[in-house]
């Protein structure tokens, strides 16, 4: 398991967040997370005034609600990069126990993945 401090720049969508990653000693790396586990319903290339895409469009500002420019603690499994160039984690507010990812999950932001 790998765990790292990082700060969200950018929330893409509901499952998708762009951060900067405290490496230590003052180095950091702009990485493309996908939360893992979860699939939040999709906003790209859908009709604005379609279900999907206003389900998906409340994920992505929940998620931006809790972390944009926000210290978060990110983990993750693997140290390569998923099918669509994105690491897999678990994002994890600095005192929770519970993962953002679990969090969505609970509340029906997205669906198991």
């Amino acid at each position: 398991m790998y765990t790292y401090r990082a700060k969200v720049t950018r929330v893409v969508d509901g499952d998708t967040v762009d951060v900067n990653v405290d490496l230590g000693f003052g180095v950091f790396s702009r990485q493309r997370f996908r939360l893992a586990e979860i699939d939040a319903p999709e906003t790209h290339r859908r009709k604005k005034d379609s279900e999907e895409y206003k389900a998906g469009m409340k994920s992505k500002e929940w998620l931006e609600s809790k972390v944009l420019e926000t210290e978060i603690i990110v983990k993750t499994n693997k140290d390569k990069k998923g099918a669509y160039g994105r690491y897999i984690a678990h994002l994890f507010l600095k005192d929770e126990e519970t993962s953002l990812n679990n969090q969505m999950l609970e509340l029906g932001l997205a669906k198991k993945y």
